[in-house]
């Protein structure tokens, strides 16, 4: 019987695990814009809509440049 609860226990938590690590490996590889807006509101734009292109290429420009 102490065999069985400690499989299941082993088992949920690699569930668990296995989960969190693929969500954050999703997330790694995902681009993502955040807009912050004086009023204190927020935009996030995912990588599929047409107006993060245009930002993206922009800030890696100014990222690559902007070493020093």
């Amino acid at each position: 019987m102490a065999r069985r609860s400690f499989t299941a226990i082993g088992l949920a938590a690699g569930s668990v695990i296995g989960t969190v690590v693929l969500r954050r490996r999703r997330r790694k590889h995902q681009t993502r814009v955040d807009l912050y807006f004086s009023d204190g509101s927020m935009l996030a734009l995912s990588d599929d809509a047409p107006e993060v292109a245009a930002v993206v290429g922009a800030a890696s420009a100014i990222l690559a440049g902007g070493d020093g």
